[in-house]
């Protein structure tokens, strides 16, 4: 079953967004924990005071219960108190946001591959032409295919071929989690405000009903 990643951001919000994080991370949390969804945390940007966190990335384990807890819990947040950090501070409207994105973790399994032996072909003269001894490799899941026949021995060729998949789907994958952070990287700065799917109030963050 594919795991989902998870951001709560207070975006480009002040240290009081960045406080609001944190309560909600505490609470969904516990939420996920009391329907014993799995889950870990990936990143933690901490916050510009103490006590305050940016921004949490979550790997969750997909699953209907977590489906049904994002219902609750994914979208915008609000507090609605006095700032701890600018008690003159006259707003009293602070927002973050919970939400699905984009995976950034996954990794190509190596074994979901289709091996083909076939001639070798080029230089070499006669009994290399004459050998099944080149392997081709080509990874299932991304259609990366790769060719060794530069030994006689078909196993070395395997070998050989197996080290030259391994390298090319990690470069791939490297390529795919740099465009990815990037995405992450401005979805810090998107907190919508308005409409919030949950509104939190007061010092002890109590929920609205």
């Amino acid at each position: 079953m594919m795991n989902r990643a998870i951001l709560i951001t207070a975006g480009q919000g002040p240290a009081e967004c960045q406080w609001v994080v944190k309560q909600v991370w505490l609470r969904f949390k516990k939420d996920l924990e009391k329907r014993i969804v799995a889950f870990k945390q990936l990143e933690v940007i901490e916050g510009d005071e103490r006590g305050c966190v940016k921004s949490i990335l979550l790997e969750v384990e997909d699953s209907t219960c977590l489906r049904s807890l994002l219902k609750s819990w994914e979208g915008t947040i609000l507090w609605v108190g006095s700032s701890v950090y600018r008690p003159k501070h006259k707003r009293r409207n602070w927002y973050i946001s919970l939400k699905m994105i984009e995976r950034v973790w996954e990794e190509h399994d190596i074994s979901d591959v289709k091996v083909d032996v076939m001639r070798a072909s080029g230089p070499g003269g006669q009994h290399v032409n004459k050998t099944q001894s080149a392997v081709r490799i080509t990874h299932n899941p991304t259609g990366i295919s790769v060719i060794s026949q530069d030994s006689r021995s078909q196993h070395a060729n395997r070998k050989k071929a197996k080290d030259r998949l391994e390298s090319k789907l990690n470069k791939a994958n490297d390529l795919q989690q740099d465009t990815q952070k990037r995405k992450h990287f401005l979805q810090h700065y998107q907190v919508e405000r308005g409409n919030p799917v949950r509104v939190y109030r007061g010092p002890k963050f109590k929920l609205s009903e």
